[in-house]
């Protein structure tokens, strides 16, 4: 659960990082010679901060690494944040 004073931009990075790990676990559970294909699919409704340009970066060259693609939905304004994440 959520502490209900964390800042809204942290939930973005945080939401990716839960799914990295969920990714990361099904990869280390799939039989050898199996292959799976993971995405992130992030729907951003609010506005972006400073604050969290760090960390949502760093878990994007995380994906990056782990050839996970991010796919992204803005709603209601612009994120120059999550179209960099996204290419």
């Amino acid at each position: 659960a959520m502490p209900s004073d964390a800042p809204t931009g942290s939930m973005i990075t945080m939401a990716v990082i839960q799914g990295l790990c969920h990714i990361n676990r099904l990869i280390r559970e799939t039989a050898a010679g199996e292959k799976n294909q993971y995405r992130i699919l992030i729907l951003q409704t609010t506005t972006d901060t400073s604050k969290q340009y760090m960390n949502f970066m760093n878990a994007v060259f995380t994906a990056e690494k782990l050839n996970i693609p991010i796919d992204g939905c803005i709603l209601n304004h612009e994120s120059s944040l999550l179209q960099q994440a996204c290419e």
